[in-house]
């Protein structure tokens, strides 16, 4: 059985939720989370079960990301991954590693971009966590 929610990655947070962070958005819509480890090394899972709606690989701005759809109009995003192995319709939980932590589009450093949408608009993920990743 799955306890959860999780944090997708432990580190520590480089951009918070809602701040300003300019030129790449009026207000940063994630947490940004580094584990201080170099591209492709650490595993992201999701931060509560469900299913894979999107894999897009691209060099700019989120970059290579991952959308997961959890019900009740919730959706996980997790962005500049080095790598993707989760595949659209599969089924994932908070065991499952969806890809690795990476630089890909528009990232300072190599942090995952970690962002929770409700009704597709973005909540602060300490809405639905506790404590620090």
């Amino acid at each position: 059985t799955e306890t959860g929610p999780i944090w997708p990655i432990n580190g520590r947070i480089t951009t918070k939720f809602g701040v300003p962070h300019r030129p790449y958005q009026n207000t940063h819509t994630g947490l940004d989370i580094s584990d201080g480890k170099r591209s492709g090394v650490t595993p992201i899972k999701p931060f509560r079960s469900g299913k894979v709606i999107e894999t897009i690989k691209s060099r700019r701005g989120y970059g290579n990301h991952i959308i997961i759809d959890h019900g009740n109009c919730v959706t996980s995003v997790y962005a500049h991954l080095a790598s993707i192995t989760a595949k659209v319709g599969q089924e994932v939980t908070i065991y499952d590693s969806i890809g690795t932590e990476g630089t890909t589009g528009m990232s300072t450093g190599a942090p995952l971009h970690f962002e929770i949408r409700v009704n597709g608009k973005a909540a602060n993920p300490f809405k639905f966590l506790d404590g620090q990743p």
